[in-house]
């Protein structure tokens, strides 16, 4: 197929274009449309695609963080319309702190990110983009279960003037919860059944306002824009289950604010990016309820970089590219008890990446390759770092690294939507500063900790068949991800965790993911994800067990039915096995099926939902009180919890009314 070379630079070289049938990457591309509730937030968004598990903290507005094909938090790298959330996996990003309605598409790459990127995950990459440039106004509230409230206002608006366009982009959402849904308690006590009770969540109420604005300007030579997203939120700290906190509380003032210029020509294209990210957390746990002690803390992180993405294209079927990004990293803390300012600390980061792509056999095969070598400024970091275990790597006042990686995309027959695709590459992470020197209440630092990395390879196929009005997907896949010093958080005998590195981790797996869709009114998708983890260090009791918290089996189900231009039905479910909480394998969370669902009735500009979270209400679960004893099937009831023994609430309600006074037709919803 013969392509120009400007069309290939704009196809293959402006990010956030990519589709599943285009890149040797397993991506998966999720469209933030009509499909979803009201109700649903970007957790739920992304723990239904497929290789990802999603974790919180309690219920709709909690901490929630997606872990990619058995990767920890950290190691997935989240980006805003290519500014980076957490560069290099500096920080664990909350989904919920993250504005839905002002997205267009989430994309998820679990192998070989775009070179644009500038990045080197260990566990993938998550892109939000933001909503395509158009005129809407949009309007919503919700109202539900434990004192629920939601609000979004969304406009946009673009104009033209000869060859050059302008557009623009508002979202305010607002977000207010008591949290006090009910859940079981065995208190700790698995032995002591006397001690069971039913309890009201404390301290769980949540406030949160977010705000974005984009502008953009484009002619035919390139384009600026401009990001700011605004975070304010308050909320209570309620602690595990069993080991409740009844004042702690958490504020978060965050703010991203970025420039992106994009000029291109015949055979090239460059794109810079600069941002700047700031986040200020006050954390008063003054009675010590949830950590070790007392702790009244103001942390001050902030993140200044700088990314320029450029490519070439000397012939219609190669394209070079070469990225370089410098960013440094700068966190205070200050402690409210005893006044005492901490000197802050600076860390800098400086990488380049060199990639090439190759089209051949009639654009049907495609091969592509990068090597990305990046140095870490540490000297004042290592200075302050107590190593006494010989690791030394941490320690050191500069750290070198590589990561090479290449790609394959193959079509066997040039008319038929059938590929395959492979990737294999090297992956790096420096622990964060809080993983370190110590993160609020129930995460504790190790000043010992020294870079992850890990060897990654995948191999999959897609094949797409159309008929009359239904399309159908299937898409299948194996991975393996081979780590060195994996950092992973180990639970203590305090509750509290600490992060470890494991010398060495296996995962490896199967995905599975089916995609149909019928007559413009039916759309169902299918995932499932298959893991076998192994512990290969020598950590005490882990050597051989299964890694905490990655499930064996993950399965995920939606279907959305549009009966006409004004009726709407959605289902969710979702089911997770086979999750140890504890490196030794002693505590196996129990298995956890989930239903949401949703009907939406339309009229005009107004539409009425209402939704369900966990329709069956199930928060407790039978099991053998010492499930790897044979002597011992004595059942007990359990209670179903999430990441570290957070409870999830029962059946949730909730009624909200938008307004729109352009709304989308059947047709452009399930385009």
């Amino acid at each position: 197929m013969p392509v120009s070379d400007e069309e290939l630079v704009v196809e293959a070289a402006r990010e956030g274009q990519e589709t599943p049938n285009r890149v040797s990457s397993a991506l998966a591309v999720i469209p933030i449309d009509d499909t979803l509730a009201g109700s649903t937030d970007l957790g739920e968004v992304l723990g239904g695609s497929t290789g990802a598990v999603v974790r919180r903290l309690g219920g709709l507005g909690d901490f929630s963080a997606v872990s990619l094909r058995g990767s920890s938090f950290r190691q997935v790298q989240i980006f805003l319309d290519g500014l980076p959330l957490n560069p290099e996996g500096s920080d664990a990003v909350s989904l919920t702190e993250l504005p839905l309605a002002a997205l267009d598409r989430v994309e998820v790459y679990r192998s070989n990110p775009p070179p644009s990127f500038g990045a080197s995950p260990v566990g993938g990459v998550v892109n939000l983009v933001t909503r395509q440039d158009s005129n809407q106004r949009m309007a919503t509230l919700m109202a539900g279960s434990h004192g629920t409230f939601k609000t979004t206002l969304l406009a946009q608006g673009s104009e033209s003037e000869q060859d050059r366009t302008s557009s623009w982009l508002l979202s305010s959402n607002g977000f207010a919860t008591r949290g006090d849904f009910e859940y079981f308690s065995d208190n700790g006590t698995l032995y002591n059944t006397q001690d069971d009770a039913v309890l009201a969540r404390e301290n769980n109420d949540k406030g949160q306002w977010d705000g974005l604005f984009r502008w953009r300007t484009s002619g035919p030579r390139g384009s600026i824009t401009l990001l700011n997203a605004t975070l304010n939120r308050q909320e209570g700290v309620p602690g595990p289950g069993n080991r409740r906190s009844l004042e702690a509380r958490l504020d978060t003032l965050q703010n991203l604010f970025g420039i992106q210029a994009e000029r291109k020509g015949s055979s090239w294209s460059s794109k810079t990016h600069f941002w700047r990210h700031d986040r200020s957390e006050f954390y008063n746990d003054e009675n010590g309820e949830i950590g070790t002690g007392s702790q009244w803390n103001n942390d001050r992180y902030a993140t200044t970089g700088l990314r320029i993405h450029n490519a070439w294209a000397p012939l219609s079927s190669v394209l070079a590219s070469a990225t370089l990004s410098a960013r440094q990293d700068r966190f205070s803390r200050k402690s409210l008890l005893s006044g005492i300012q901490n000197a802050p600390l600076h860390r800098a980061s400086l990488s380049a990446t060199m990639a090439a792509e190759w089209w051949g056999l009639s654009d049907q095969l495609r091969l592509s390759s990068a090597l990305q070598v990046a140095t870490l400024f540490n000297k004042q970091i290592a200075a302050l770092q107590e190593v006494s275990t010989g690791f030394g790597q941490e320690a050191s006042d500069s750290l070198v690294y590589s990561s090479p990686r290449m790609g394959v995309l193959w079509q066997p027959l040039s008319k038929a939507d059938w590929i395959f695709k492979a990737t294999v590459g090297q992956y790096f992470r420096a622990p964060g500063l809080d993983e370190i020197f110590g993160d609020r209440g129930a995460i504790q630092g190790n000043s010992e900790l020294v870079p992850e990395s890990g060897l990654l390879w995948d191999v999959g196929s897609r094949l797409s068949v159309t008929l009359d009005q239904w399309v159908l997907t299937v898409e299948q896949g194996v991975f393996r991800n081979h780590a060195e010093n994996k950092i992973v958080l180990v639970q203590n005998s305090q509750r509290t965790s600490v992060p470890v590195n494991f010398g060495e981790a296996l995962v490896e797996g199967s995905e599975t993911a089916l995609s149909f869709t019928a007559w413009s009114w039916l759309n169902s998708q299918t995932n499932l994800t298959l893991t076998r983890s192994k512990n290969l260090s020598e950590v005490a009791d882990g050597l051989g067990k299964q890694l905490p918290r990655v499930p064996q089996v993950d399965l995920h189900q939606a279907t959305y039915l549009s009966l006409n231009d004004g009726v709407q039905v959605g289902h969710r479910y979702s089911w997770t096995d086979g999750n140890f909480w504890d490196v030794a394998n002693v505590f196996l969370a129990p298995p956890r099926a989930y239903h949401s669902a949703f009907v939406r009735v339309s009229y005009r500009s107004l539409s009425m939902e209402l939704s369900g979270l966990n329709l069956l209400d199930q928060t407790v679960t039978v099991m053998d009180r010492n499930p790897f004893s044979e002597d011992d099937n004595t059942p007990v009831l359990t209670p179903l919890t999430d990441f570290l023994g957070y409870p999830l609430p029962g059946r949730s309600l909730f009624l909200e009314v938008s307004w729109r006074p352009n709304p989308p037709s059947s047709s452009e919803r399930n385009s």
